[in-house]
């Protein structure tokens, strides 16, 4: 079985959502942010499917009273509440279900607030196949098809469709289900090969929405033979260093339940462990790079007291590295972490993100201003920290950069004299 193709949705452990305010880079530049200095605004960056952002909301007329905020896109709708402070500023988290244009309002006792417009993205998907190494012909072997969004909260929804990768014939397809707590999904898809020899697959993620982006998986190539296999490993399509992936052992046709246990060239990974419906599954994160052994061993449980191990050469890639972002001001250029950034409190800005990956870039904001759409706004004189953020790839991990931006006061008129 190959494992040379680097990929990322292998993964278990995922980067940790992201719960502060967050602006796709790019796209709208934002409806109230360039008058947020007016009495009275509702600002939220452009966003992203299954992300958490914030929602600012600054009604002086409203102090000390409970608002309610509706979002809406097409058919979709909701509301969510806040109370406006003794300063008369509010806020509250959203996180958007769907891609499109989005309608920010005030409702009820707000509804004299101006609306605000973002953009929302559909979210990056990582697909891969996980497949036992050795299959037998002529018996069911099932196909383990991960589907991961590399941020935030959402779990990919659909399906995936596993085809030969030499001829395009359809093997099978799998709807897929969530992950409690993570971001993953996953389908069992049923695969009874009827060759012998090497046998090349790969899976297609079919979004059930527009929420979600369809993802190509690499190649996997189980070998099929005709002998019975007492015990298989099944592992992704590529190894990194220091990524926690899925390691599995399965149980070939007729064999009894009992314990499995791994080594890395020779060297324990796991004590015994039992198999629960002829599968054990383990996290694992490879420690070195280069060409090692994986091995399992198994034991069945008596009466039939069955045995059997299983080696696989791997090539362990090395750790994927951390995506380099940047933020970039119009009109001005890039930003630089080691010199002063300022704008003046009432001024907005316009800001672009990038990544070596070219991924989509997220941007968050705290401190006495706020972004909204791709517009940067200072408030008030002090202190704000502005966060770029890459989904990353298949060759890149998330990245991030943080920025320290200065808001100041416009300069004083000077007074006529007569």
């Amino acid at each position: 079985m190959k494992s040379n193709t680097r990929s990322r949705s292998a993964r278990v452990l995922l980067a940790g959502v992201l719960t502060a305010g967050l602006s796709l880079s790019g796209g709208l530049a934002g409806g109230t942010a360039a008058s947020a200095a007016a009495n009275s605004f509702i600002a939220t960056p452009n966003g992203m499917v299954g992300v958490s952002q914030n929602i600012v909301i600054q009604a002086p007329k409203l102090k000390n009273q409970a608002v309610v905020i509706g979002f809406s896109l097409g058919s979709y709708g909701s509301t969510a509440q806040t109370v406006i402070n003794a300063q008369g500023f509010g806020n509250l988290s959203w996180t958007p279900p769907t891609a499109g244009t989005w309608t920010v309002s005030g409702l009820g006792s707000a509804a004299s607030l101006p609306a605000d417009t973002i953009s929302v993205a559909a979210m990056p998907t990582e697909t891969v196949l996980i497949v036992p190494n050795q299959v037998q012909q002529g018996y069911n072997s099932n196909i383990l098809a991960v589907v991961t969004a590399p941020i935030g909260n959402a779990a990919p929804t659909g399906t995936v469709t596993v085809r030969s990768a030499s001829s395009s014939n359809v093997i099978g397809t799998g709807t897929l289900s969530a992950q409690p707590g993570t971001s993953i999904s996953t389908a069992s898809i049923a695969w009874t090969p009827s060759g012998i020899g090497a046998f090349a697959m790969q899976g297609t993620y079919n979004p059930a929405d527009a929420g979600f982006v369809t993802s190509v998986s690499p190649i996997s190539q189980p070998n099929v033979g005709q002998t019975v296999v007492n015990v298989a490993l099944r592992f992704p399509p590529a190894l990194n260093v220091g990524d926690a992936t899925l390691l599995s052992s399965v149980l070939g046709q007729g064999m009894a339940e009992g314990v499995v246990s791994y080594t890395f060239d020779e060297q324990g990974i796991t004590g015994s462990l039992p198999t629960a419906n002829s599968v054990n599954n383990i996290s694992w994160a490879p420690p070195t790079p280069g060409v090692h052994y994986i091995k399992v061993y198994y034991s069945g449980n008596p009466p039939l007291n069955q045995s059997g191990s299983n080696t696989q050469a791997v090539n362990i890639l090395p750790a994927i590295p951390a995506d380099t972002v940047s933020i970039s001001q119009q009109g001005v250029g890039a930003w630089n972490v080691g010199r002063p950034i300022s704008v003046t409190a009432g001024q907005s800005v316009i800001l672009t993100g990038s990544a070596t990956s070219g991924s989509p870039v997220l941007l968050s904001e705290s401190g006495p201003c706020v972004i909204d759409g791709a517009a940067l706004t200072g408030l008030s004189a002090g202190t704000c920290t502005v966060t770029a953020t890459s989904t990353g790839n298949v060759s890149y991990n998330s990245g991030t950069i943080t920025y320290s931006v200065t808001v100041v006061n416009p300069p004083k008129k000077k007074k006529k004299s007569n």
